[in-house]
């Protein structure tokens, strides 16, 4: 197994990954028609509760664990700080990348 094509196959998914994220919100942000838009934010708010369900360490610990059997079936081992580290950099990146915190935006709606 040549383990620098699977780093590069792994990185070149999640860079594409977060490219189309990054332009979901662009056009998001810049379409007029109301069907379209309310489409794209529903799928960011499915995105957006990926982000929060892996700040709850429970849930966290559950996607650790996923993807270690899902890597261990491929005889690949990574250790648990390191999907960790993974995962808190990919939420990172997902929340820098401009996902909107849609929570906030329900809250700030309720109060006004």
């Amino acid at each position: 197994m040549d383990y620098k094509l699977i780093a590069a196959v792994g990185l070149g998914v999640i860079a594409g990954a977060f490219l189309l994220i990054w332009a979901i919100v662009q056009v998001r942000d810049r379409i007029g028609n109301p069907v379209v838009k309310d489409a794209l934010t529903q799928l960011l708010y499915l995105l957006d509760e990926q982000c929060d369900n892996m700040e709850i360490p429970a849930k966290r610990a559950q996607a650790i664990i996923a993807i270690q059997q899902l890597l261990g079936w491929r005889r690949l081992f990574l250790p648990t700080v390191v999907v960790g580290f993974v995962l808190d950099l990919i939420v990172k990146i997902m929340r820098k990348t401009g996902i909107p915190d849609l929570h906030q935006e329900d809250k700030n709606e309720n109060c006004n």
